[in-house]
Formats: structure tokens, C-alpha cells, sequence
């Protein structure tokens, strides 16, 4: 990473704050200070509003709209701080269904790709549910490691 950028946080997700105590402590510390900003009954709304987007979010949707929230929610985020702030957001993070809510998913832009991390090296892992626990992945490796050089790289040992 070249420098900080700015990415919507959606992890307050009760299931994923369990497993996630660093994070968990990051949230807490982020209310506390809004408390500075807010009475009490508009913070247990932004408490409930950033929970409930980040519950969708990190559910399996049995409906396709539940995504489309998400996203025009998304949308919504980057247009106020493009309007209000001159400010780009670059991406955005939630827990993700396929580990049970554990993990994290990080969705970024190409511009903060492109502009904000450098590529060193490269490899590829599969990683797999286990049949008898489903909150236990294996992974095969699928690759070398490769070096990056002039944005350039060749995959070996491929599976």
C-alpha cells in the first residue's frame, strides 16, 4: 500500500463483531466518539441504521434486492462525500457469508487498485469448505510464488 484511502465499513454485523474482537474495539471506539456529536436517542439510530446494512450486507440473500440495497446504499455513500467533502471512497468491506461471517469481503475500485497498492508478489490458493465442519476451510495451492516486475508477472506450477 502506497498511502491511507477512504472504504465504507460495514462490519457490524453482531455474528462477525464475535469472532472479531480487534474489530469489534474499533467500533466501540468509533460510537464513543460520535457520542461527543450526537444525543442519545440519533446515535442508537446510527447504530441501528449502519447495523442493519451491515446484517443485509452480510447475510445470504435469499432475495436478489437485499444486494441491490446494498450497492444503491453504497451509491448513496459515495455521491455525499463526492458532493459534500470533494472526497473519493474507494471501496467497502462486510463480513462475508462464505465463512460464515467471520472473514471479511474487501470490494475496492479499479481507481484505488491502481493508485493506491503496489503489486509485489503473486500466487494462487483455492480454499474449501470441510465436509464434516463448516466453519473449517483447507486450501490447496494452485501456484508459485511469482515476483511482480514492471507490472508484469508468470505464474507457475499451475492446478
Amino acid at each position: 500500500m502506497t498511502q491511507h484511502f477512504f472504504v465504507v465499513n460495514l462490519c457490524y454485523d453482531k455474528r462477525f463483531l464475535k469472532h472479531n474482537e480487534w474489530h469489534g474495539q474499533r467500533i466501540e471506539t468509533f460510537f464513543k466518539d460520535l457520542e461527543k456529536d450526537f444525543i442519545s436517542s440519533s446515535l442508537d439510530f446510527i447504530k441501528e441504521f449502519w447495523g442493519f446494512f451491515s446484517t443485509l450486507a452480510s447475510d445470504k440473500a435469499e432475495i436478489k434486492q437485499n444486494h441491490f440495497l446494498t450497492t444503491a446504499f453504497f451509491s448513496a455513500i459515495k455521491m455525499y462525500y463526492w458532493h459534500t467533502k470533494q472526497e473519493l471512497v474507494h471501496g467497502i468491506i462486510y463480513p462475508s457469508t462464505m465463512t460464515e461471517n467471520v472473514g471479511l469481503n474487501v470490494v475496492l475500485t479499479k481507481d484505488a487498485v491502481d493508485k493506491y497498492l503496489k503489486l509485489d508478489k503473486v500466487f494462487v490458493k483455492r480454499f474449501i469448505k470441510d465436509a464434516n465442519d463448516k466453519k473449517l476451510y483447507h486450501y490447496i495451492r494452485c501456484s508459485n510464488v511469482a515476483d511482480v516486475k514492471d507490472n508484469k508477472f508468470e505464474l507457475s506450477y499451475l492446478v
